[in-house]
């Protein structure tokens, strides 16, 4: 005796959630601030970006600010670690990689 079985569809296609321009200016905002905090950490701590674009502040030209030595090194290794071969070959003339006898002495 054979059972007719009815086979159910059970796949469902996944939900895809559709970026909005709004939604991929909020993600780069924060996106932007983590790498802003990173070298100037403490500074954007107090400040809110998202109020400053919804009460339309005005202008302000960029300001030429001073770094300190370790911010400069970090900015640095920053701009080195994705690919800038220029930067890449800053830290080698200002950090030469240590040869074996240099090394032997240290231990």
């Amino acid at each position: 005796m054979k059972c007719a079985v009815a086979a159910k569809n059970v796949y469902e296609p996944p939900s895809v959630q559709q970026l909005t321009l709004s939604r991929a200016k909020a993600i780069f905002r924060n996106h932007v601030k983590e790498f802003l905090e990173l070298i100037f950490p403490g500074r954007l701590a107090n400040r809110d970006t998202s109020a400053m674009v919804q009460t339309g502040e005005q202008y302000q030209k960029p300001a030429v600010r001073r770094l300190t030595p370790e911010q400069a090194k970090l900015l640095l290794i920053g701009h080195a670690s994705v690919g800038n071969r220029g930067a890449r070959d800053i830290l080698e003339l200002l950090y030469p990689p240590e040869s074996a006898d240099s090394r032997r002495e240290c231990t």
